[in-house]
C-alpha cells in the first residue's frame, strides 16, 4: 500500500504546484540591458500609448544614464515624467525631475528642455503642498532670463518664458507683500506690457503674453501697484489676437517641444498652475 500512497501524494503535490504556477501568471519581462535598449523599448511602447510600460522603460534608461552621470539622463527622466503624466500619476515623475535639477543641473542649464523641466517640477511640488520648494524651482527656471529683454526671446522661447512668469506670479500671490516679490512683479509687468505694446500684431514675438501679464496684474492689484490698470488694459487688448491664433494654430499657444524617441516623437509641454 505504501507504494501507491506515495505515488498518490506525489501526484497531488505535482497538481498543487501546477495550480500555483497558473495563479502566478507569466514571468515578468527582463529589464532592458542598456540605456539604448531601454529607450528603444520606450519608443515602441510610446507609439502604442502603453504608458505604464513607457514609464518602466524610461525609468530603467534613466537609472543607467544617472549612474554614469551622463547628459542623456535628461531625455530619459523627461520621458519617465511625461509617461507618468499620461498615466494620470504625475507624482511618479517627481523623483526624476528632482534628480535632474539637483544632480544634472549644469547640463540642464544648457539643455533645450531645461527650463521646462524645472518649471514642471516647480508646479508639481506646489500642487502637492510643497510651495517653498516649488517656488525655488520656478525661480531657478526664471534665472535664465535675468537681465534679458523680452525682445530677445521669440517663438517657443518666449512662450516658455511667459509660462514661467505666469506660474511665478501665481505662486507668489500668498507672499505678495514681500519687498523682493513687489519689485519682481513691477519689473516683469512693466517689461512685458511694453513688449506686448511694441509687438501688438505678432504671434511669434509675444504668444502667451496676455495671460502672463494678466497673472502679474492679479498680484499687482493685491500689492496696490499703480501700474496695474495699464497692464490689465494691454492684456485685454491682446487677447482677441491670441484667441484667433489659438483657433487656427493651436500649436503656438502652449510651450511644447517634440523630442525624438528613436522611432517616434514625444511631445513635452509646460505645466501651469491653476489661477
Amino acid at each position: 500500500m505504501a507504494g501507491p500512497m506515495r505515488m498518490g501524494m506525489a501526484a497531488l503535490a505535482a497538481l498543487a504546484a501546477l495550480l500555483a504556477a497558473c495563479g502566478r501568471g507569466p514571468p515578468a519581462p527582463a529589464e532592458p540591458a542598456s540605456f539604448d535598449e531601454a529607450m528603444k523599448l520606450a519608443s515602441s511602447k510610446w507609439e502604442l500609448h502603453r504608458w505604464s510600460e513607457v514609464f518602466a522603460a524610461c525609468d530603467a534608461a534613466f537609472r543607467y544614464a544617472d549612474r554614469g552621470g551622463e547628459r542623456r539622463a535628461i531625455l530619459a527622466g523627461d520621458c519617465a515624467a511625461e509617461a507618468a503624466a499620461r498615466m494620470g500619476k504625475p507624482e511618479l515623475g517627481l523623483p526624476h525631475y528632482q534628480r535632474l535639477v539637483e544632480v544634472h543641473g549644469e547640463s540642464l542649464r544648457t539643455h533645450s528642455g531645461g527650463q521646462r523641466v524645472a518649471n514642471n517640477l516647480g508646479v508639481l511640488l506646489i500642487e502637492r503642498g510643497r510651495r517653498d520648494e516649488g517656488i525655488a524651482r520656478l525661480e531657478w527656471a526664471a534665472e535664465t532670463y535675468t537681465g534679458i529683454p523680452y525682445a530677445s526671446t521669440f517663438g517657443r522661447t518666449f512662450t516658455t518664458r511667459a509660462t514661467i512668469v505666469k506660474n511665478l506670479a501665481r505662486a507668489y500671490y500668498e507672499t505678495a507683500s514681500r519687498p523682493a516679490v513687489r519689485a519682481w512683479v513691477h519689473e516683469q509687468g512693466t517689461m512685458l506690457r511694453d513688449h506686448l505694446e511694441l509687438n501688438a500684431g505678432s504671434a511669434h514675438l509675444a504668444m502667451g503674453g496676455s495671460s502672463a501679464l494678466d497673472a502679474l496684474a492679479t498680484i499687482g492689484r493685491r500689492q496696490a501697484d499703480m501700474d496695474t490698470p495699464a497692464w490689465e488694459a494691454q492684456a485685454r487688448a491682446r487677447e482677441p489676437l491670441e484667441a484667433d491664433i489659438a483657433a487656427t494654430q493651436p500649436h503656438l499657444m502652449q510651450a511644447c517641444e517634440d523630442i525624438p524617441l528613436r522611432t517616434t516623437l514625444m511631445q513635452a509641454c509646460m505645466r501651469e498652475l491653476a489661477p
